[in-house]
């Protein structure tokens, strides 16, 4: 029974990124919400990053950022382990990632993803 609760609040928390107008989460969910609506807000950004690391088939931002290659099917837990992952990092910056990094950890995470995308659009690719 827990499992399938588990599961239920995953599928409507995945929901509820996107649609704002459903009821606001208990306390104790809210940051499963928060993380699934900066996953919704930032899709665009993260699939551009996956897309130019992983050459992936299908992308998903949901509670987590999963991509599907081929047949293999692989996730980041997070935004920021995306953002972080220095495989993905010298792909897309290239061999200054690292200051591209320092600029975005040193960014709070609220408007992390506006530097990022920012970032992203200024490389002129």
């Amino acid at each position: 029974m827990v499992g399938i609760k588990r599961r239920d609040f995953l599928m409507v928390s995945a929901v509820a990124a996107v649609t704002p107008a459903m009821a606001e989460p208990e306390p104790e969910h809210r940051v499963w919400a928060d993380e699934n609506s900066r996953n919704a807000r930032g899709s665009e950004i993260f699939k551009t990053m996956v897309s130019e690391a992983f050459k992936p088939t299908q992308f998903i931002a949901a509670h987590h950022l999963i991509y599907q290659r081929g047949t293999e099917t692989q996730e980041f837990p997070s935004a920021d382990t995306l953002i972080f992952d220095h495989d993905v990092a010298r792909i897309v910056w290239g061999d200054g990632f690292k200051e591209v990094l320092m600029r975005l950890v040193c960014e709070p995470t609220k408007t992390r993803d506006d530097l990022l995308a920012q970032l992203l659009a200024g490389r002129g690719r």
